[in-house]
């Protein structure tokens, strides 16, 4: 008796995996978008006001021979996020992943058992949650805050 896979799925597992990072220009935003594309993602880098700090994330990700766009839009405003949504599906394909890291705090000082992770641990969390590895796991959350 075979087994057989369905067809839609085969074709889900070879498309290429889209990642929007909010807060992709600096600190755990880039971090996460920086792994991500190593990992072999197609990254969107989404910034509010720092144009300069995403385009150079954009370019160390070409450098490492990946691909990435930089996507200005705020994500607490709805028009904005419609908008970025659409040039995410319209430049790199539909959007498989999605890191809300916008406005995230660092609170690293506030770690009572010494240091927090660094912006490259948190992002080695994220991606771990964002791959097949992880896909068992739902409902958690992961505390990066060194024991905290």
């Amino acid at each position: 008796m075979g087994c057989s896979v369905p067809t839609a799925f085969l074709q889900e597992m070879v498309l290429e995996q889209v990642l929007l990072v909010t807060g992709g220009s600096c600190g755990i935003g880039a971090a996460t978008a920086l792994l991500a594309a190593g990992a072999g993602y197609a990254v969107a880098v989404n910034y509010v006001g720092r144009e300069d700090a995403a385009r150079e994330v954009v370019r160390r990700i070409g450098a490492g021979g990946g691909r990435a766009i930089a996507v200005q839009g705020d994500a607490a405003s709805e028009a904005d996020v419609l908008r970025l949504f659409a040039e995410v599906d319209a430049r790199l394909g539909r959007l498989t992943g999605l890191v809300n890291n916008a406005g995230v705090v660092d609170l690293a000082h506030q770690v009572p058992m010494g240091p927090g992770g660094t912006a490259e641990e948190v992002a080695q969390a994220i991606v771990w949650l964002l791959s097949p590895q992880a896909s068992y796991t739902t409902m958690s959350m992961l505390d990066v805050s060194g024991g905290r």
